[in-house]
């Protein structure tokens, strides 16, 4: 009986000391997701802030040239070179796309009207309510592909100094390019797998828009990504898990031993002394 209580007590004395040092491990493992995280998802937000600027730009001409801009393609094309990580801008008038740069590949969305689309109308409406620069998506794309688009009302005042709607300016960006710029990759070469992904403002579905893997993650960072008009998160685990199976397997088994020792070495103690007795 001593023997066995002298095993026990050594096998429970080393679990706390075990599940003292993987919660130590578990801490450091999360600590370093998370600055991970921060560092990608900072980059993220700063390369959608750089290329959504080109609206606030561009709208400011269209302002002070009264509702007229001379030679858009020159000027958009000074603005995309400069800002970067954009695939278009568009002009639209009364919420009617009627300029785009460049037009080769987006031939297709000249006269569309996101104000009167069934659905990006909500967000577009939203986006004039607010008075300010709003983000959709993502979504796909009438001329082909998945991308995001920054939408900036324009108001201009007319005789009375009544400020009136102009229209829109829109910023494309082509989500595959911005992702590869981010370099979300850097994420899977430090052992961690991630999910980028947003609610759905309609219906507040969560919708996954990049993932680096089709299975869940368990327990994940979660890093907020400020956006125009919302947020999106990014959520990085470890790829084969908070815990080692290898270290735990290796902890039972030292525990296992060293109490099966203390056991033994107790029992042939007491032994010892009832053979002198």
């Amino acid at each position: 009986m001593a023997a066995a209580l002298a095993g026990l007590s050594t096998a429970l004395l080393g679990g706390f000391v075990a599940l003292g040092i993987e919660r130590s491990a578990h801490q450091q493992h999360e600590i370093q997701a998370r600055q991970l995280a921060v560092a990608v998802a900072h980059d993220l937000g700063g390369r959608l802030d750089r290329s959504l600027s080109a609206a606030i730009a561009l709208s400011a001409v269209i302002r002070q040239g009264n509702g007229k801009i001379d030679n858009f393609p020159q000027l958009a094309k000074e603005l995309i070179g400069q800002f970067g990580g954009i695939a278009a801008l568009q002009l639209a008038p009364d919420g009617t796309i009627s300029e785009v740069e460049p037009l080769a590949g987006n031939e297709r969305v000249i006269g569309f009207s996101p104000l009167n689309d069934p659905v990006q109308g909500p967000e577009t409406r939203l986006v004039i309510e607010r008075r300010q620069l709003g983000l959709a998506g993502p979504v796909d794309l009438r001329q082909g592909g998945v991308g995001i688009v920054g939408r900036n009302p324009v108001f201009i005042k007319d005789a009375d100094g009544n400020e009136q709607l102009w229209g829109l300016v829109q910023v494309l960006i082509r989500l595959p390019e911005l992702l590869l710029a981010t370099r979300l990759d850097a994420i899977e070469r430090a052992g961690y797998r991630y999910e980028l992904w947003r609610l759905r403002p309609d219906n507040s579905v969560r919708h996954v828009f990049a993932s680096s893997s089709d299975q869940p993650l368990e327990r994940p960072v979660d890093i907020a990504i400020p956006v125009p008009n919302g947020e999106w998160m990014l959520s990085v685990a470890p790829e084969t898990g908070w815990h080692s199976r290898r270290s735990l397997l290796i902890e039972a088994a030292v525990i296992s031993l060293v109490s099966l020792l203390a056991a033994v070495a107790v029992y042939l103690g007491l032994r010892q002394l009832q053979l002198r007795r």
